[in-house]
Formats: structure tokens, sequence, C-alpha cells
């Protein structure tokens, strides 16, 4: 039995390895070289399939999702969170809380000298994301072209939807320029 143990600790700490895990009774898949440790997410992906709250650490942020489908990859020292359906909160190690739309990804980075995480723009979901769900997906090709077709549908409007929200953020970046220098005009005088 010793023997078996340590033949298996070296092929797992030296192979690629495809580990299908269990979160709370969820559908969920976790790539190859993943390591999970009480749901945190250190290295690989997983994807949540299922439409139940879930929770989960990454290294830059803690995510919790709302009746979300909703998939997390480590990738060039940044943590990918593209949500699929749902709400997906995540809530950064730096105290700032990011709430992403269903049919949006964003990546977070680590703290920065500014005591911040690095983040990215929200955007909506890019098509080469879907070759990340195919390579990782189990079931038949007609099972996932059925799950993207309904993806696609759902995502139709994501372009509008985020012209809408840069407009909203150009607007309030602008509006706190012109309050910055009403504030120094007033103590100027």
């Amino acid at each position: 039995m010793r023997i078996l143990t340590v033949l298996l600790m070296a092929l797992i700490s030296t192979a690629e390895i495809r580990v299908k895990a269990e979160l709370k009774g969820s559908k969920s898949f976790i790539c190859e070289n993943t390591a999970m440790n009480q749901k945190t997410l250190i290295d690989g992906c997983v994807w949540i399939r299922h439409l139940k709250n879930e929770s989960i650490k990454t290294l830059h942020a803690d995510v919790s999702s709302q009746q979300s489908d909703f998939y997390v990859e480590v990738k060039n020292q940044k943590i990918f969170y593209y949500n699929h359906r749902g709400l997906l909160t995540l809530k950064l190690r730096d105290g700032q809380k990011v709430v992403l739309p269903a049919g949006f990804y964003v990546w977070i980075s680590e703290i920065n000298s500014n005591k911040k995480n690095e983040i990215g723009v929200i955007s909506p979901i890019e098509k080469s994301h879907i070759l990340s769900l195919a390579s990782v997906w189990e079931s038949d090709d007609k099972s996932l072209k059925s799950l993207l077709s309904s993806y696609q549908k759902a995502w139709g409007s994501n372009n509008e939807i985020a012209a809408d929200y840069y407009k909203s953020l150009v607007g309030r970046h602008l509006a706190s320029i012109e309050s910055e220098k009403l504030k120094k005009l007033t103590q100027d005088e």
C-alpha cells in the first residue's frame, strides 16, 4: 500500500491530469494542471455548469454566483473570469467589488504598488472562448453545440450593452474631472 501511495504521489506531481470534481454536488470540470484546495483554484480552470449559487476562491478574488454558469481560468499570471449566464460577483483581494453580467469576462492580476489589483476592462465574451470550452467538454458534440447556441442567443446584444456601459464610465470619469477642476477653482479663490 505504501508503494502504491508513493507511486501515485509521483504520478500526480509530474503528469498532466484531467480531473472531474464535484463542488457542492454541482456539475463542474477542472482542466489540466489544476490544483484545487477547499474550493480554491490555484492553477488551470474550472467550469461550473449549473444555475445554482456557487462560490470559489482564486488567488486574486473570491467568486460568488447567483444562478450563474461560469468559467474561471488561470493563464499568463492573470485570472480570467467568464460569466456565461446569471450574475457573477468578484470580491478582489484589495477590497474592490466587480459585478460581471452574463456574456462578459474580465481578467484580474496581482496587487500592484498602489495596493490595488490590476484589472482589465469588462468586455463581451469573444468567440475564441468557445474553443476553450470545447477543449474541456467531456460529452458529445451535439450537446455542446446546443449549449453554445443557447449562450450565443443570450449574448446577442452584449456589444450594445458594453457600449452603454463604456459610455457611462466615460461620463462618470469626465464628471469627476470637472468636479476636481471646480474644487480647485474654489480653493484658489
